[in-house]
């Protein structure tokens, strides 16, 4: 129907975007074909709620990236919370989402074993976020149902 506005969130990519080590266009950034996190996935994210140009629970949110890298081994930039705010200045406020992403770098040459020198790679995504009006909203419905099995997974390392 035209002129008719869905219930769902709806993103907007913002037009900048900060990809190694500066804030850039996002029409423009490039990440090498030989990036790790484009051939093989390897990399981690966080994605986090923007209100006014500000991401709520940072501290968590970069918390759980430092962890999430020393589990898989890929070195944490330095610049992680510059970049976000280099970014949210550029971008000036609105309110959103951030999308964090490190992966382990790209080498000279594809190969499965990653050299152990690489430097991550760091993309910032901001997009602005449309909420539909609860008001008027038709809200959802879910069905859910214990999972016994998968809770004792969960609480018990394999073994």
């Amino acid at each position: 129907m035209a002129g008719r506005r869905s219930a769902r969130m709806e993103t907007e990519p913002l037009t900048l975007c900060h990809l190694s080590g500066r804030v850039q266009p996002l029409a423009t950034a490039a990440i090498s074909p030989l990036d790790r996190g484009f051939l093989f996935g390897d990399g981690v994210y966080e994605m986090m709620k923007v209100l006014g140009g500000v991401p709520l629970w940072l501290d968590e949110h970069l918390a759980r990236l430092t962890a999430s890298l020393a589990g898989v081994g890929i070195a944490e930039p330095t610049d992680v919370r510059a970049a976000i705010a280099a970014l949210l200045a550029a971008t000036g406020p609105f309110d959103g989402s951030l999308y964090l992403q490190v992966t382990r770098g790209a080498a000279a040459i594809r190969g499965h074993r990653p050299p152990a020198d690489l430097a991550p790679t760091l993309f910032l995504l901001p997009a602005r976020l449309e909420h539909p009006d609860p008001a008027t909203a038709p809200g959802l419905a879910a069905l859910t149902r214990p999972d016994p099995a998968g809770s004792a997974a969960i609480s018990r390392p394999p073994a």
